[in-house]
């Protein structure tokens, strides 16, 4: 509910819930469940934009993620440290 920016008893729309997203391919569905519920009136538009906002950053963390861990196998196929910032 933080997320949303609201008071915890504030909820969204009765009986919405979000699929589980483990991957960033799983995005696009969980952002179609979104704008579906919406069109359906089960949440309102304002809470429909804030969730897809944070389904973009979930997105953005786990392609980050699964960015690093491509180039740190990369990285030790070539024999290569990976760069440390102090």
């Amino acid at each position: 509910d933080r997320v949303l920016g609201r008071p915890a008893q504030e909820q969204v729309g009765g009986g919405f819930e979000l699929p589980t997203i483990a991957t960033a391919a799983e995005v696009p569905a969980a952002l179609n469940h979104v704008l579906q519920a919406a069109a359906a009136g089960t949440i309102n538009s304002e809470d429909a934009v804030r969730i897809a906002g944070v389904l973009d950053l979930t997105r953005r963390s786990i392609e980050s993620a699964e960015f690093d861990a491509r180039l740190q196998r990369v990285e030790e196929q070539q024999g290569l440290a990976p760069l440390r910032l102090a």
